[in-house]
């Protein structure tokens, strides 16, 4: 390739278009709408990283008294003691321990975190009034008021979105704001400029937050998603389930699952060949897909079964979902004539089964009675069958 060509394609792929998709958007905007693999990840990688930092920082924030005791000697065993403290914080939340992969837990990691230098800060306002400005004392004075810029440069390492970032880092402005009119006075200049400054590294910060969230998005989708349908692999989806079910039992909710095979679908890949045996499965796990709701999940189980997850769904829930879908039916095969699917449904309430493994067990013995009893149908606890529409094949 000449220099030239290797010149265009190198702008080409700088000039290239940013494509992306509502929804990843939203995902980079919203916390709210991550799937659960996403949402476990990135609540165990905030918590290890909060760990991380705060292990370091356990160890920097007391040995920078020795600095403190050369620089501002007058003022050192003041200092000192609120650096213990708050290296001690650091080192209490550094401490290795089972943590749960939630919410929760990784958000009062993170606030946790986040608050300890601001309680410095606030703390060491009076040593610092009394500090003269000028000369080496003055720089020391300097860089003890950097403590909100380092907190909100600090988001920039963790995988948040914007409206994440925006909210830990309000609390920091106001800390900010009190440290300045403290410090400052009335000098609306200096509380312009630095809180501008202050904007602009959250601006930073969201969109390093933002393109670890892409990042870490990307590679869970590509592990955990079948390259063919989309639909969610077996071992991610028995996380899934294993995980909802859970949930719903501890709180006694609903939760229903709907095992799906397609009627005679060794026919189409032997008589029509496995590239369109690939266009029935992904026209499948689109039809299924556009039933989701959210907290639902579709699973590819193996081959032309599916599996699909109904959150918070009891009998009729779960009845109006599977009614639905029959009514829109599977596409058609290669020879015109319509795909048709057998259904088992289980319901933890109507079953009450002892684990998710007995649960999908329960919808897979009754996909096959679906096909024993006709095919293109689901049958459900009690043997109730709903029927899928009438067929000439």
């Amino acid at each position: 390739m000449s220099i030239l060509n290797k010149q265009k394609s190198f702008a080409a792929h700088i000039f290239a278009p940013i494509t992306i998709s509502w929804e990843q958007l939203r995902n980079l905007l919203w916390p709210f709408g991550h799937n659960i693999q996403s949402k476990k990840h990135r609540y165990a990688l905030i918590i290890s990283r909060v760990q991380l930092i705060s292990a370091i920082f356990g160890i920097l924030v007391p040995l920078w008294t020795i600095v403190d005791w050369y620089v501002i000697p007058e003022q050192w065993e003041e200092i000192a003691l609120i650096r213990f403290v708050c290296g001690a914080m650091f080192i209490g939340l550094s401490l290795p321990r089972h943590l749960p992969n939630t919410m929760p837990m990784a958000i009062a990691m993170l606030v946790a975190m986040l608050a300890i230098p601001p309680i410095m800060y606030i703390s060491t306002l009076p040593i610092l009034e009394a500090m003269p400005t000028e000369g080496l004392q003055g720089v020391m004075r300097t860089l003890y008021t950097f403590l909100p810029y380092i907190v909100v440069g600090g988001l920039s390492i963790f995988p948040l979105t914007v409206f994440e970032i925006i909210l830990y880092c309000l609390p920091i402005f106001g800390v900010a704001s009190f440290g300045i009119w403290q410090l400052e006075g009335n000098n609306w200049e200096v509380l312009t400029s630095s809180l501008w400054l202050l904007f602009l590294i959250m601006g930073i910060s969201s969109f390093s937050g933002m393109s670890q969230l892409q990042y870490m998005i990307g590679l869970i989708n590509r592990a955990s998603l079948d390259p063919l349908t989309g639909a969610f692999t077996r071992r991610t989806g028995a996380e899934t389930i294993q995980l909802q079910f859970r949930i719903s039992s501890m709180h006694s909710s609903h939760i229903a699952i709907a095992f799906f095979d397609l009627d005679n679908f060794k026919s189409v890949n032997d008589t029509f060949g496995h590239e369109e045996g690939d266009r029935a499965l992904i026209g499948m796990a689109d039809v299924l897909r556009e039933s989701l709701r959210r907290g639902d999940a579709l699973i590819r189980w193996g081959g032309e079964e599916f599996v699909l997850l109904l959150n918070d769904a009891d009998h009729e829930g779960a009845k109006l979902v599977i009614s639905r879908i029959l009514e829109r039916g599977f596409g058609a095969r290669p020879d015109g004539k319509p795909l048709t699917a057998s259904i088992g449904i289980s319901e933890l309430a109507a079953d009450n089964p002892n684990n998710w493994p007995e649960m999908v067990e329960l919808a897979d013995t009754r996909m096959y009675e679906a096909k024993k009893s006709g095919k293109n149908r689901a049958v459900f606890p009690g043997h109730e069958i709903l029927l899928g529409p009438e067929t000439n094949s």
